[in-house]
This record gives structure tokens, C-alpha cells and sequence, in this order.
């Protein structure tokens, strides 16, 4: 990770944002860093 993408990536992970992180987002994320956040979202 370069650190503006670690920036990013901490935000991201925020749980306040969590939500609100628009699909192509979650695609971009989800190619790049190979995780799905949906999965993360539905986490208890």
C-alpha cells in the first residue's frame, strides 16, 4: 500500500462508513485488494 492508499483503506474501515461506501467502491476494493466488503458489512 502506498500511504494515501493506507489513508484510504483505514477510512474505508471506519465503522461509521462503512455503509455508506457506494458500489463502485466496493468493486474497486474489492478487485484491488481482493476483499468483499459485503461480507465485512454483514459482519455481527
Amino acid at each position: 500500500l502506498k500511504p494515501n492508499e493506507a489513508t484510504t483503506f483505514k477510512i474505508l474501515f471506519e465503522p461509521k462508513t462503512i455503509g455508506k461506501i457506494d458500489s463502485t467502491q466496493k468493486l474497486y476494493i474489492n478487485k484491488i485488494y481482493d476483499i468483499d466488503l459485503d461480507a465485512l458489512a454483514s459482519l455481527p
